[in-house]
């Protein structure tokens, strides 16, 4: 028996924020306590970047790591079967896809496709991710849809498909003031460091141009690679046409 493991990559960011006293006296408020409340929505949205950017490179018809991975329907319109198709890319190991990402466009075509109900109901159901044909739903406008020729991208999922593990950063938060420029500056670093891996890959990249991989490098299809069966892996891509 030969096994491989999957190997996953850390990646570094770190964002500085500037306000001036001006800008205190116009907001009448206090304009850093207002971003430091929100960074952790901030490192949300640029973890999911980060991990859209990884399933790109791993997702590329016919020379990505999950090429097997992939249901290339573009050519026809989505319909209730084209799903059903899609999970069976994993065979009988598609009873493990328990959710779907999508742009909110497909989320409307689908709704579509049951005139006169929708996906759930809020007033039964409040706090609960919308369903479809059992499996959760998540919209997110970020993942990929072409307005002018109609195709969308759908990622069916399972429980455990993505590992996300947060790394230590020396010095993950701090502050300085410069009080002779500008009439007095302020300013917050924050720093983030952590995995988002997709489960059944390996990062192959011997190298990047810095100290940490880019998204554009998570892009790569060169640095990705498959090492578990294609059954153990959680993760399937549709690419579909919405009209």
């Amino acid at each position: 028996i030969t096994a491989r493991q999957d190997v996953a990559v850390i990646t570094r960011r770190a964002q500085a924020f500037r306000i001036t006293e001006l800008a205190v006296d116009l907001a009448g408020d206090d304009p850093m306590g207002w971003i430091a409340s929100r960074l952790g929505a901030y490192w949300a949205r640029r973890d999911e970047a980060k991990l859209l950017s990884t399933l790109k490179g791993i997702f590329t018809a016919t020379t990505g790591a999950g090429k097997d991975l992939i249901l290339d329907a573009s050519s026809s319109t989505l319909g209730k079967d084209t799903l059903l198709w899609a999970a069976q890319v994993l065979g009988d190991a598609k009873m493990n896809l328990v959710g779907m990402a999508m742009h909110s466009a497909a989320e409307t075509f689908l709704s579509s496709l049951d005139a006169g109900s929708s996906l759930y109901k809020p007033s039964t159901q409040p706090g609960v991710l919308p369903t479809y044909n059992g499996r959760a739903l998540v919209m997110d406008d970020n993942l990929a849809y072409n307005k002018d020729t109609g195709v969308a991208e759908i990622y069916l999922f399972g429980r455990g498909a993505v590992a996300l593990c947060d790394c230590k950063s020396k010095t993950p938060f701090e502050t300085e003031r410069n009080a002779l420029t500008n009439g007095g500056e302020e300013y917050i670093v924050s720093r983030h460091a952590n995995i988002a891996h997709v489960r059944g890959f390996k990062w192959t990249a011997a190298s990047c141009a810095g100290v940490t991989p880019t998204n554009a490098e998570l892009e790569t299809v060169g640095n990705w690679s498959k090492v578990y069966d294609a059954k153990d892996i959680r993760v399937v891509k549709l690419i579909t046409k919405l009209a």
